[in-house]
C-alpha cells in the first residue's frame, strides 16, 4: 500500500476503522478514503419480561449495554454484542416489572476511548406482570418453586414469611412451613411499583412434603418408656410404631416399652398413613437412668456381724421397681483401722434389701456401704454407714469379775476380824487374790 496516513496504515491492517480523513491507496491501485467520525444512536421499547434494545450504527463494531435499577448502579446489568449489520435488536429480559431502568450503549473507539451512542431518554419502564407470567414447577424437593421470565424476587410473599431461594436464575422456591403439610399454602405476588397487581397461588402440600429429620420426638423421662412424635397438626391420618435396638446387639429388638434403665437404645419409627407405611423416620437416641434413692436405713451390730436393711425409692422408676431383675445390691464393711473389707451379696426385695456380714472383730468400728448396681454395674454411689460391732458379753465378764474381787475383799476382812477376836496368838497369814481383770479405761485404748 502506498499514502498510507501515518496510524491509520496500522488501524487498518489490525481492521479498525480510523476517524481521520486521508486517501489510502492499496498496491493494487484501489482508493480508500477513511469514513467520517462513527456515529450510533439506540431506543428502548418495553416488552414482555423486560426491553428491547434498537441499535443504529454505520459502522459494525463491539458495543456494551449497561442497564439498572433507577437510582441503583450496583444493579447494573453489562451485556456486550456485536454488531455486524447497520442495525440490530437485544432483548434483556428477566428484569423486574413496573420498574425504571436507566441505561446507555456504549464503544470503543479506534484510540480506546469509550463513547456513548446517542438516546433521547435516559430511563425506561417495564410492562405490568400478569397472572399467566408465573409458572408452577417442581426443582426442590420439600419447596413449592414457581418461575418466570421476570425477576420476582421481591414480588413473594409467604403467610410465615419464608425466605426464597433459587433452584436457577429463572426459578424461585419457598420452603413450607412444618405446619403447612397436608394443608393449603398460599403464595402472594404483589409489586411495589405495580399498585393494580396482586395475585395468589394456593398449592396444597401433600404428605411427601415431610421431612423425617424434622420430626421432634418426645421421649418421656420415666420408666415404663414412652415416645410420641410430634406430627403437623393437619395431617389427621399419621402415625409413627418405634422399634428399639440396644447399641452392639442389633439382631434383638424391643419395643419402647420393653426399655430397660441404663442402657443406650437407637430406636427407629415408621411413619404410616393410615396402613401405608411412607418412610422411617431418622434414628433416636434413648436411655433412661433411674434415679435410685435409698431410704430408712437401719443397722445392728452384735460382736461378730453387723445387720443392714433399707428401702429404695425412685421418681423416674417406681412404677417398675417390682420388675427390674437385673437391680442388685452390694454391701461391704471396711474397719477403720484394718486393712481387710468384709463383702457380702444381699437378698433383694422389691422396693429395698437387707444384707448380713458376719466375721467382724468385736471393738472394731465399720464403715459399711451399699451400693445399688444394674446388670453387675454400680449405678449409684455409695451410702455410706458406720457401725460398731456389740461387746456386751465382754462387758458382762468384767462386771461378774470386778463383783467377785469385791466380795472376797470382803470376806477376807471379815475373816481376818473374827480369827483376831477368837485367839490374838494365831497369826493368820495374809492371802490375796489376784484377778486378770483391766480396768474399763482398756476398752478404749484398744479402741483407739
Amino acid at each position: 500500500m502506498e499514502g498510507l496516513c501515518g496510524l491509520e496504515v496500522l488501524l487498518l491492517w489490525a481492521g479498525i476503522i480510523t476517524l481521520a480523513n486521508c486517501q489510502i491507496t492499496t498496491t493494487a491501485g484501489q482508493q480508500i478514503t477513511a469514513s467520517s467520525p462513527l456515529q450510533c444512536s439506540y431506543t428502548v421499547t418495553p416488552i414482555r419480561f423486560g426491553l428491547q434494545i434498537d441499535i443504529t450504527s454505520s459502522t459494525p463494531v463491539n458495543y456494551t449495554i449497561n442497564i439498572n435499577e433507577e437510582g441503583r448502579p450496583g444493579t447494573g446489568r453489562p451485556i456486550t454484542v456485536q454488531q455486524s449489520n447497520q442495525k440490530s435488536s437485544h432483548e434483556i429480559k428477566h428484569l423486574k416489572p413496573c420498574t425504571d431502568y436507566e441505561h446507555s450503549v456504549t464503544y470503543r473507539d479506534g484510540a480506546g476511548e469509550e463513547k456513548t451512542c446517542s438516546y433521547t431518554e435516559k430511563k425506561t419502564r417495564t410492562t405490568e406482570i400478569s397472572k399467566d407470567d408465573i409458572k408452577d414447577v417442581s426443582c426442590l424437593p420439600g419447596h413449592v418453586c414457581y418461575r418466570s421470565d421476570w425477576d420476582i424476587s421481591s414480588s413473594l410473599s409467604t403467610p410465615n414469611r419464608n425466605p426464597s431461594v433459587r433452584c436457577d436464575n429463572k426459578t424461585f422456591c419457598v420452603k413450607p412451613g412444618y405446619d403447612d403439610i397436608c394443608s393449603d399454602f398460599t403464595t402472594s405476588f404483589t409489586s411495589e411499583n405495580c399498585p393494580n397487581v396482586s395475585f395468589n397461588r394456593t398449592t396444597n402440600i401433600p404428605v411427601d412434603f415431610l421431612n423425617p429429620s424434622e420430626i421432634n420426638h418426645i421421649v418421656s423421662t420415666k420408666l415404663p418408656a414412652k415416645m410420641e412424635p410430634k406430627l403437623p397438626p393437619n395431617c389427621k391420618n399419621l402415625s409413627v410404631n418405634y422399634t428399639c435396638w440396644e447399641r452392639g446387639r442389633v439382631s434383638e429388638s424391643k419395643l419402647v416399652s420393653e426399655l430397660e434403665p441404663f442402657t443406650d437404645y437407637s430406636c427407629i419409627g415408621q411413619i404410616k398413613n393410615n396402613t401405608d407405611t411412607i418412610q422411617n423416620t431418622t434414628a433416636v437416641h434413648v436411655r433412661i437412668d433411674c434415679d435410685f434413692t435409698i431410704i430408712n436405713r437401719e443397722s445392728r451390730a452384735t460382736s461378730k456381724s453387723i445387720d443392714l436393711g433399707w428401702k429404695i425409692t425412685s421418681e423416674k422408676c417406681q412404677d417398675v421397681l417390682h420388675e427390674l431383675d437385673k437391680l442388685s445390691y452390694d454391701c461391704s464393711c471396711d474397719p477403720f483401722y484394718y486393712n481387710q473389707t468384709h463383702r457380702i451379696e444381699t437378698n433383694k426385695q422389691p422396693s429395698g434389701g437387707t444384707c448380713h456380714i458376719t466375721g467382724l472383730e468385736p471393738h472394731v468400728y465399720y464403715y459399711c456401704d451399699i451400693k445399688l448396681m444394674y446388670n453387675n454395674n454400680q449405678v449409684t454411689r455409695s451410702y455410706g454407714i458406720s457401725e460398731r460391732t456389740g461387746g456386751e458379753n465382754f462387758l458382762v465378764f468384767f462386771i461378774i469379775m470386778a463383783s467377785i474381787v469385791v466380795a472376797v475383799v470382803v470376806c477376807i476382812m471379815k475373816c481376818r476380824k473374827s480369827t483376831n477376836d477368837v485367839n490374838e496368838d494365831v497369826m493368820l497369814q495374809s492371802t490375796a487374790i489376784y484377778v486378770n481383770v483391766q480396768t474399763p479405761g482398756w476398752l478404749h485404748k484398744k479402741d483407739s
